[in-house]
């Protein structure tokens, strides 16, 4: 393993993530953040990013995998494989991560030559790899709180039946049941632990095999701790410093409704608030259905709204609705948000952390991953309610979206937490954990 020499005045830094634009934007705000350090961050991430990143002035370097050579490998549009992954738990690492561990590994392996530490997305396996080879500190960063489980914090909403944590019995029961998961784990992710062995890296085995970074310089909760249950923030070794809410908006941390587009501004203003309908950037493709079927649950409670659908179906749906209804493609949510009076969504990090600023109510509908989570996990704070996506009806979305609505306590709820998520600065406190850390630790 190679080492990393001593830090010049402004240490430069790697960070590598992948995935759908809610794992790139975080990272975008973190990159700003450590700039205002004095630390010069690239950003290594797909190719499809590249105009994204570098429309902020950041550093740009591509990394494999590309979503594009994944879809063609697959021979599957990317509504397809959200769809996969809806469907199947291992579809993520056996078909995505895994066989691009090397790619991965090579391309962050070159970019590091000459940069004195690696911030990675906790998923970043072969990132993580190439930063241990080459003996640089890592900043290991989480950007959803499902993943720094324990039998305080268990996973909720997974096949697996653990329960919160309220009693030193069920912290028992879900220490066992996770060293049954550890042993499955272990087994999931026997390409990395076998890619590792061909590295001559340290073998690893259960989570620590899967999200761990070892010797990491720091491991981050780039996530609010009030998606914590309380009893875990009193043992967790972790730094949970609070949510990005970078989107791409050029006013995201003061959000101003000025930058919204003028249609959509003008539609603001014409009418009481309206709910909107958002699934992100990769699950809202081939869901024009959901869409519909959102419009109409909206008409049935005589509300406006606002569908942020994938934009070959904007036009689409523009002609089918009614003037109630503005229809859009990708919109930053921080200024959109406190305009409106709910948000339905998938439960992505990025659409929970704007709503949860905002201070509005929310019904959540996962479709993958740690969706399922997110929506335990706001419901426990009071401030959503949560359905499975899997056959929702036009009643099924009534129904909640009129409970959510008419219901106060969602709404105290929601201005509560609003309250406290704006004392929280995730980026900046992140960056100057890891300023403090770099440059101690290049020191030594």
């Amino acid at each position: 393993m190679g080492s990393h020499p001593i830090a010049p005045d402004r240490p430069k830094i790697l960070i590598a993530t992948f995935g759908s634009l809610g794992d790139v934007n975080p990272f975008i705000g973190l990159a700003h953040a450590l700039r205002s350090q004095g630390v010069d961050p690239i950003i290594a991430t797909s190719e499809e990013y590249r105009d994204v990143v570098e429309g902020e002035g950041l550093d740009f370097k591509p990394v494999r995998p590309d979503l594009g050579e994944i879809s063609s490998r697959l021979n599957m549009h990317k509504g397809e494989i959200a769809t996969k992954m809806s469907q199947s738990k291992r579809f993520l690492f056996d078909q995505i991560i895994f066989p691009h561990l090397r790619d991965a590994y090579y391309d962050v392996l070159e970019l590091t030559k000459d940069v004195d530490g690696v911030v990675t997305h906790c998923l970043a396996f072969g990132a993580k790899a190439a930063a241990e080879q080459r003996g640089l500190p890592v900043f290991n960063v989480f950007l959803s709180p499902m993943l720094l489980f324990s039998a305080y914090n268990p996973p909720l909403g997974t096949p697996a039946p653990f329960i919160s944590a309220r009693s030193p019995v069920a912290v028992g029961y879900n220490r066992l049941l996770l060293g049954v998961a550890e042993e499955a784990m272990t087994l999931l992710a026997s390409p990395l632990r076998r890619f590792r062995k061909e590295l001559g890296l340290p073998g690893l085995r259960g989570f620590e095999l899967l999200v761990g970074a070892p010797r990491a310089a720091a491991t981050i909760g780039m996530f609010s701790s009030l998606l914590m249950p309380p009893i875990s923030k009193q043992i967790r070794s972790e730094i949970v410093v609070g949510h990005s809410f970078h989107d791409g908006s050029k006013t995201s941390e003061k959000p101003e409704s000025s930058e919204l587009p003028s249609d959509l501004l003008d539609f603001l203003n014409s009418g009481p608030e309206p709910i909107v309908f958002t699934l992100g950037s990769i699950v809202t493709i081939d869901r024009i259905d959901y869409f519909r079927d959102c419009a109409a649950a909206a008409r049935a409670l005589n509300r406006r709204a606002v569908l942020l659908v994938d934009q070959v179906d904007v036009d689409q749906l523009r002609q089918e609705m009614s003037s109630d209804v503005s229809v859009h493609g990708y919109i930053p949510h921080s200024p959109l948000f406190p305009r409106c009076s709910a948000v339905v969504h998938h439960g992505g990090m990025g659409s929970t952390a704007q709503a949860l600023r905002a201070g509005k109510p929310q019904l959540v509908t996962p479709f993958c991953n740690d969706q399922f989570d997110i929506a335990h996990r706001l419901s426990r704070l009071g401030v959503a309610r949560a359905m499975k996506a899997d056959g929702v009806s036009v009643n099924q979305l009534t129904q909640n979206i009129e409970l959510l609505l008419s219901s106060p306590g969602y709404s105290k709820c929601a201005k509560a937490v609003a309250e406290e998520i704006a004392l929280e600065d995730g980026p900046t406190s992140a960056a100057r954990l890891i300023s403090d850390r770099l440059r101690g630790s290049c020191r030594k």
